[in-house]
């Protein structure tokens, strides 16, 4: 009997300290994975919020930045299409001057994709540049055009679309088109000039 107690003490002299040292390991290991868990999920949050911070910021810079560009290009394009139809005014209005005054205007702006002046059948009087027009672009039954030919006053802006006037060009364009009107055999005559600006140069 004696034997038998003097073995079980031994044994258990011999693994209680283990068991505890495992216990405390087990315990600790919990612990700092535990830690590990919370300061991950803590850092993926902040980095999280941080990023789409950031994110946005950076999303709101491109748009007022495109937003700037886009209010110069339409001043650039409202004071060229100025130029033209004070160039085009009744009183001193003659056919020979399109092509002067297209090509100085083209020539002042390298960001200028094509300058259109129609005829208030659709047909093109001239542009700059030239090229072989789009057959199937049927430019009378465009809303903008219609609009413009009851308010030959108004202007209409377009926002970025792909020019089809021509049959082998189709850049991305943003267009300003506006309609005046000069005289021919003392009888008003309704014109629209469009100003296609080179899209790429406004992002």
């Amino acid at each position: 009997m004696k034997k038998i107690l003097s073995f079980f003490t031994r044994t258990f002299s011999r693994f209680r300290p283990r068991s505890i040292q495992s216990v405390i390991t087990l315990s600790f290991t919990s612990v700092m994975l535990l830690a590990m868990l919370i300061v991950s999920i803590s850092l993926y949050h902040l980095f999280s919020e941080s990023a789409e911070k950031s994110a946005a910021l950076s999303t709101q810079q491109i748009v007022d930045q495109v937003g700037l560009n886009l209010n110069s290009y339409i001043e650039d394009m409202m004071e060229i299409s100025d130029i033209i139809r004070s160039s085009l005014k009744s009183d001193i209005y003659q056919k020979d001057d399109l092509p002067y005054i297209l090509n100085v205007t083209k020539k002042l702006r390298k960001d200028i994709a094509t300058v259109v002046v129609y005829s208030q059948r659709g047909n093109v009087i001239i542009s700059n540049p030239r090229g072989v027009y789009n057959k199937n672009y049927e430019v009378t039954q465009q809303d903008w055009f219609i609009t413009l030919l009851n308010n030959p006053v108004d202007y209409i802006f377009l926002s970025p679309h792909v020019q089809r006037i021509f049959e082998d060009s189709h850049p991305w364009v943003v267009s300003l088109c506006r309609a005046s009107a000069y005289y021919e055999n003392g009888k008003p005559v309704v014109f629209i000039t469009v100003v296609d600006m080179n899209f790429r140069t406004i992002e």
